[in-house]
């Protein structure tokens, strides 16, 4: 995985693993709101239904599990913090990763731009 290989080279293993983690929770907890929200509905479908007496089914909705979506930021916090250069490989791998593939969600460069903007307001 791009993002894991990339913030293991500069950020380190444990911060990769943190980052990793992370996007796992940050999915899973999605995904169980999701359900609880079904769930939810499924009961209130039923109340109504046993209110009316109607006969008709009710149903709970599959939930699909939310994809995590893993992120670079720890590469990209260690790197603005150190004097490093980058090679043009890497400069290339960082450009890939930056790269939005999801059109909803910010890319990378744009997150990092928002901290820098915010860190410079602050000042």
């Amino acid at each position: 995985m791009v993002c894991r290989d990339f913030n293991r080279e500069f950020a380190g293993a444990d911060a990769a693993r943190r980052a990793e983690q992370a996007a796992r929770d940050s999915a899973l907890s999605q995904t169980r709101a999701k359900e609880k929200a079904a769930h939810e509905r499924y009961e209130r479908d039923l109340r109504w239904v046993k209110k009316t007496g109607k006969k008709t089914r009710v149903h709970l909705a599959k939930v699909k599990p939310v994809p995590a979506v893993y992120s670079v930021d720890a590469g990209f916090e260690k790197l603005a913090e150190s004097d490093r250069r980058i090679t043009r490989a890497e400069t290339a791998l960082l450009l890939a990763t930056a790269l939005r593939a999801n059109p909803k969600q910010p890319s990378a460069l744009e997150r990092a731009a928002r901290r820098a903007d915010a860190t410079d307001a602050s000042r």
